[in-house]
């Protein structure tokens, strides 16, 4: 089994486009939550994948050339939205 990742249900998010952010509200624990747009992009792409299939996805999406700093940059990001209340992990099927 490996965990997957999901967003938290109720969270809301909100663009900012003017800001190239997003605004996350987490209702479980109220509060408001500044993304910036890697968070943003690793959140979008995190629902029902494993940490290293995002890692991938990310790494192709923005075309690094450095996998481990992608990889670090999207567990840094993982770990920060769950800390903060608005993904979750849960057991999944092997990859």
């Amino acid at each position: 089994m490996t965990a997957i990742y999901r967003r938290e249900p109720g969270v809301r998010v909100r663009e900012l486009p003017a800001w190239e952010a997003v605004m996350a509200y987490t209702p479980s624990a109220p509060a408001l939550h500044w993304l910036n747009t890697t968070a943003w992009f690793v959140l979008e792409l995190c629902e029902g994948r494993t940490e290293r299939q995002v890692a991938a996805e990310y790494c192709e999406s923005v075309g690094c050339a450095d996998e481990n700093k992608a990889s670090a940059t999207v567990s840094a990001c993982l770990r920060s939205l769950e800390e903060k209340g608005i993904l979750y992990r849960e057991e999944g099927e092997s990859e």
